[in-house]
């Protein structure tokens, strides 16, 4: 915010220069730099949010200087300038609140016999400083208002009004207002308005309506002081994209003594400036009378900024802020001090608010460098974050990318992945896109996939999020982890890659490979997406009796519905439970050193029965309990005419080793053939030459 430098010498004559002030709120407040405008001298402050209430405005950052430059507190408010003169009695003129939630407090005065003129040069000067454009002594000296206290006020030409009563209400269907500048604007429920027994006057704490607008032939005015609502104020200048200075300023929640005390400053500046006779005062609303009572305690004062201080140093400094000692109190034989907070310091709720007011007054560099009180513990990580971050490292360095899908499908999406019954409906959605919550990564996931394959030949994508679920009348939540993989005019098996691609993983994880398997889905509660896959081309990934997770090949009429549409398009998909994969990995494991030994690596062909699986093959080998036979890998499958009707070929890797010696030739070649034999015999599986 924008300061004049002569602006603030007048409210305090003793200011310090213009270079030492800056340095001054530089080191102790706000940062702050100079500008030089003609014969003055700008301040650039940048208030902080949290200071916004007390400090964006003459008289709060007058009282900050006062306090930095240790200055006895002077409290504005309380000099005759800003006191009613006159006792004036209740007027016959009405004003009702219809909702005291949307309006705590409204205060207005009737002053008639008023002169319109222009506003004297200083006026405008300062007003054109801050952009603010001069109209009449009347609309100008609300501007001023705004900017020595910091409340926003309007003035209505009262001969305008209807009904001699203001309505403070929400405003009806179809209503509608022309505002000071001329724009049309439609009202609705949610908007707050001012109103006289027929229309809206002004949209309350934003801006003033045409129709009782002060102009040159006023004679009598009614002045308007209100707290209201900050969060109903910011949802309608959002709403009608309407952003003025009393909209800006009454969504940081202004307290209602500051609209009291301001209205009878308004009330004598337009009375010194344009005359006019005070004919009365109306107060609705309530300003509740809560003392904010907060103790200060030496001992957690030392602990806390490492600083020691006696009790009187605390007393003058929270003193010169406005902030009042009450009284000392023994709270178990430890003696703290009670102090009391000004309304206008909405910031300052705690002891350590005090505390850190203390600490800025002082200065943070003259706190002394000091070593802790106690050890500094590193934070113990998340073991399942970490494993989280793991998994996400491998799957990129496959050249996955990793997405963020919405946490809601529509009833489309559930309905496609026949998970209908599964889904929980929320009671107010905002659209029908988003009407449940995601029972599954992979319909979202199937989205991305869509949009990305437009303009990429191969999509590799996968996502950790939460999926939600009702188990025994609860919602439930928990993690799952989705992959896609996805490749036009791809002519290998994409199936075996994904499914090297989970192995990986797992393998990253220290999975050893006899801790799993990949069995076929027989049913539906094994994979919810079981209906989605071909039966052939998908796998139940599980551990110890538990399933992991599932993968396969997403069906032609799935891909269409998503989007998917080139023909040429194979697409595999896979969904696994996080929370049981974190489990697995935490198992304890036996290892075992490393062979000094070569392996021995023989490759085999086998033709068999289309309907014969890998599992069934390699639990076979698996029984025959070779010593020396190290792992089987399958690296190759095959359909062709010239295998025969309704035959595949698969190839495997053998590997052979031994921990004691280097291996021969013939007893590798004589284990081969016990493995062939026995998978002739058990499978009718024969070697392809």
């Amino acid at each position: 915010m924008i300061f004049s430098y002569q602006q603030l010498k007048k409210y305090y004559p003793k200011i310090p220069r213009p270079e030492k002030l800056a340095k001054l709120l530089d080191a102790h407040s706000f940062e702050t730099s100079l500008k030089k405008e003609n014969d003055d001298i700008l301040l650039e402050v940048d208030i902080l949010p949290n200071r916004y209430v007390d400090c964006a405005n003459y008289l709060g950052l007058i009282r900050e200087i006062r306090a930095l430059n240790q200055e006895k507190f002077d409290d504005f408010f309380s000099k005759p300038d800003f006191l009613l003169k006159e006792k004036v009695k209740r007027t016959k003129f009405r004003v009702k609140i219809e909702n005291n939630n949307d309006c705590p407090f409204y205060s207005a005065a009737i002053i008639k016999g008023i002169k319109i003129k222009e506003s004297p040069d200083w006026l405008k000067k300062l007003l054109l400083l801050h952009n603010i454009s001069p109209h009449n002594i009347i609309v100008d000296l609300t501007n001023y208002l705004l900017l020595e206290t910091g409340q926003p006020t309007h003035c209505f030409d009262l001969d305008k009004i209807e009904g001699q009563e203001i309505n403070i209400r929400r405003a009806k269907k179809g209503e509608k207002i022309i505002t000071l500048d001329n724009q049309k604007v439609s009202l609705d429920k949610e908007i707050l308005v001012i109103a006289d027994k027929k229309e809206p006057l002004a949209i309350a704490g934003i801006k003033g309506g045409k129709k009782a607008e002060v102009d040159w032939t006023t004679k009598n005015i009614i002045l308007e002081s209100a707290s209201f609502s900050q969060s109903l104020i910011y949802q309608t200048s959002k709403k009608l994209n309407l952003s003025t200075d009393a909209s800006s300023t009454f969504s940081y929640d202004l307290p209602p003594e500051l609209a009291k005390k301001s209205l009878f400053r308004l009330i004598n500046l337009i009375q010194k400036y344009s005359q006019g006779k005070l004919i009365g005062t109306i107060f609705q609303g309530k300003i509740e009378k809560r003392r904010k009572i907060i103790y200060f305690d030496l001992k957690q004062f030392t602990e806390i900024t490492g600083e020691e201080i006696n009790f009187s140093e605390v007393k003058k400094i929270l003193s010169s802020l406005g902030i009042k000692f009450l009284y000392p109190k023994k709270i178990k034989n430890e003696k703290i001090y009670l102090f009391e907070v000004p309304f206008f310091r909405k910031d300052i709720n705690l002891p350590q608010d005090l505390y850190e007011e203390v600490i800025r007054i002082i200065g943070y560099d003259k706190i002394k460098e000091e070593f802790p009180l106690s050890s500094l513990q590193p934070a113990r990580k998340n073991e399942e974050n970490e494993f989280e971050k793991a998994v996400k490292r491998d799957l990129v360095s496959l050249g996955f990318d990793e997405v963020y899908n919405y946490s809601l499908v529509s009833q489309k999406d559930l309905k496609n992945f026949n998970l209908e019954k599964d889904a929980l409906p929320l009671l107010n959605p905002t659209s029908q896109e988003f009407k449940f919550l995601r029972p599954l990564l992979s319909i979202n996931l199937l989205k991305t996939a869509s949009l990305n394959l437009k303009f990429f030949e191969e999509v590799r994508i996968f996502e950790i999020g939460k999926v939600f679920f009702e188990e025994k009348n609860n919602i439930k939540e928990k993690k799952n982890l989705a992959l896609l993989l996805a490749q036009k005019n791809s002519k290998e098996e994409i199936f075996f890659l994904l499914k090297g691609i989970i192995e990986k993983i797992l393998e990253g994880l220290n999975l050893a490979k006899e801790d799993y398997s990949f069995k076929e889905i027989k049913e539906t509660k094994n994979s919810p997406l079981s209906g989605i896959f071909f039966p052939k081309k998908s796998a139940l990934i599980e551990s110890s009796g538990k399933i992991i997770g599932s993968f396969g090949q997403v069906k032609p009429s799935i891909l269409k519905e998503f989007s998917c549409k080139p023909t040429n398009l194979k697409l595999i998909l896979g969904e696994f439970d996080l929370p049981i994969l974190f489990s697995l990995t935490k198992e304890e494991r036996d290892f075992r050193p490393i062979s000094p030994f070569p392996a021995v690596i023989k490759d085999i062909s086998l033709v068999v029965n289309q309907e014969v699986k890998v599992d069934e093959i390699l639990e076979v080998i698996s029984q025959l309990k070779i010593p020396i036979l190290l792992d089987v890998d399958m690296f190759d499958f095959y359909q062709g005419e010239e295998l025969g009707p309704n035959k595949k070929s698969l190839s495997f890797h053998l590997i052979f080793q031994s921990d004691k010696r280097s291996l021969r030739e013939e007893e590798v070649k004589k284990e081969i053939e016990k493995i062939v034999r026995t998978l002739e015999k058990k499978l009718k599986a024969k070697l392809r030459s």
